[in-house]
């Protein structure tokens, strides 16, 4: 278990996490997701953000009026520069923790809590206990928003893309187990991709309701390279598009990234 931490820790200490959105192929995950959260975040609300990363959301969060947000993160490089990004936001505390074992924190502490991070390296048998951690700390009623990563987007990616050479066998065991079985350093050694019915199977088995259940950003394909170009108007077009259709069982089947809303 121990080992599998570190992984997840020393892939993101040695990450650019800071910058990922800077990359603008990466905008329409950020501006979708927070087109997705957005309803869920009241003004006053205390929101825990477990795996904040370098605090991508956290100024976003603020202008929704959040009177508290935790900022937790397991790599203690991206909480560094977390709290140095939010140094002028009192209302926002930052910490090295484990979304596994969130102990710091009482029953019942948060209106809301994100956890867009973990389900992208937990296993099954992992992913339940985190789920059931961050319920604990939620207000009864209280919002869970989670994000995944789903295993046929990485299925048709890896058989389409020479640049990760990944032996036809292995393709076939991760659309089937969610993970690659060789020892694989950096992201792809520390990774699990889900899917949509996975997910809502797991949130019926820890008692949580579906409130929402949403893709973010589909694989664009060749496309995907040419979004740096695209004008501020056409990218808002295309976003709002993928948005109108994120509830679309074949989108959220080949989607990049997935958000499921949880509530307690």
């Amino acid at each position: 278990m121990n080992s599998e931490l570190d992984k997840v820790r020393q892939y993101y200490d040695g990450d650019d996490e800071e910058n990922r959105f800077c990359d603008p192929r990466k905008k329409i995950e950020y501006i979708n997701t927070c087109k997705i959260i957005a309803p869920y975040i009241k003004p006053g609300c205390e929101l825990l953000d477990c795996a904040a990363g370098t605090g991508a959301y956290e100024e976003y969060l603020l202008t929704l009026g959040c009177k508290r947000i935790v900022a937790s993160d397991l790599s203690p490089r991206n909480v560094g520069i977390l709290s140095q990004r939010c140094s002028n936001y009192p209302q926002v505390e930052a910490f090295v923790d484990n979304a596994l074992e969130l102990s710091r924190h009482s029953n019942g502490s948060f209106d809301v809590v994100l956890c867009l991070g973990p389900m992208y390296h937990l296993r099954p048998e992992l992913s339940e206990k985190c789920l059931l951690e961050c319920m604990r700390v939620l207000k009864d009623h209280g919002k869970l928003i989670v994000a995944y990563m789903p295993r046929h987007f990485v299925f048709w990616n890896l058989l389409n893309n020479p640049v990760y050479n990944v032996p036809f066998n292995e393709v076939i065991f991760l659309a089937r187990n969610g993970y690659l079985p060789s020892s694989r350093k950096g992201f792809w050694g520390c990774t699990y991709f889900s899917s949509p019915e996975e997910m809502e199977n797991l949130a019926n088995r820890v008692k949580l309701h579906v409130v929402e259940h949403r893709a973010v950003d589909l694989e664009l394909g060749n496309f995907y390279d040419k979004i740096g170009n695209c004008s501020q108007d056409e990218l808002k077009i295309l976003c709002d598009y993928l948005y109108e259709k994120s509830t679309d069982k074949f989108i959220l089947g080949s989607s990049k990234h997935n958000i499921i809303i949880l509530e307690k």
